[in-house]
């Protein structure tokens, strides 16, 4: 996952990372952002269950630590966040739990990556994110990388622990 995390960076690549719950996608995941170059360039959004377009805005304007309120007008709010998602600022978006992301949201951060002046790796990952980026294809169709993640029973010592999750491209 080291390499694929940190190709995606490079290159500002849709990764999907899912396999079951409990296998540690996460913390494989954190350590991966961890050792890039810029990890300070990397934004984690944390998404509640199901949000609405107008909700995920809300929670990205915070991940990107834009301090102020939205403009009411979606394009003014829009622009805002591709403000904002514009290098150096920011270089990895990381959505964790991406399965709880509903069509019309998934949609929306296909709109914000594929705009002309943001160059940001998008990274979802869940149990499930594979299943709910199928349902939009013209975001699936932009996935680099999807990556399966199981545990594994060994856990490798170098200095401090490592994740025990193996995963693989699919």
């Amino acid at each position: 996952m080291l390499r694929t995390v940190a190709h995606a960076a490079a290159v500002g690549a849709v990764v999907c990372l899912y396999g079951d719950a409990g296998h540690g996608k996460t913390v494989a995941l954190q350590y991966a952002l961890s050792q890039l170059a810029h990890p300070a360039r990397v934004r984690r959004v944390h998404v509640g269950v199901h949000p609405t377009v107008p909700g995920l805005r809300r929670v990205l304007a915070d991940a990107l630590e834009l301090g102020r309120r939205l403009p009411r007008g979606a394009g003014e709010a829009d622009l805002m966040l591709v403000n904002a998602l514009r290098q150096p600022r920011v270089l990895v978006l990381v959505l964790d739990e991406g399965q709880r992301l509903p069509g019309p949201a998934l949609e929306f951060l296909r709109g914000l990556w594929d705009h002309p002046d943001t160059d940001t790796a998008l990274l979802l990952a869940g149990a499930g994110s594979e299943q709910a980026l199928r349902r939009v294809p013209a975001l699936a169709s932009r996935v680099l990388t999807w990556e399966l993640c199981r545990a594994s029973a060994q856990a490798r010592w170098q200095g401090r622990w490592r994740p025990s999750t193996r995963c693989g491209r699919t």
